[in-house]
């Protein structure tokens, strides 16, 4: 989950409206196609369970991408130095790179 707003956001309130942002990930186009499939199947299951009304919209899609491996290869490189600790992640944020 990204984000979660409430509305009224009261500790003994119970909220009126919720919003949240979700961000499904993966390397895997086939895979995050299955979970974007099963988060729409919860969604409508839940709205159905428990009696409220769910909207859902999309703010972006982007198909998984792979770093350019040299680039990858050259910042392993540079983290392995003695001083530093890392550890391999995939992301597809852009500002990550």
């Amino acid at each position: 989950m990204g984000s979660l707003t409430l509305h009224l956001d009261l500790v003994n309130v119970i909220a009126a409206h919720a919003r949240l942002t979700v961000d499904l990930r993966n390397t895997d186009e086939a895979m995050l196609l299955e979970s974007e499939h099963r988060l729409a199947i919860f969604l409508a299951q839940f709205g159905r369970d428990e009696r409220v009304a769910i909207r859902t919209r999309r703010l972006a899609r982007f198909r998984p991408a792979t770093f350019d491996t040299g680039a990858a290869a050259l910042a392993t490189q540079i983290a392995a130095r003695p001083v530093h600790s890392f550890r391999p992640m995939t992301s597809g944020a852009g500002h990550d790179a």
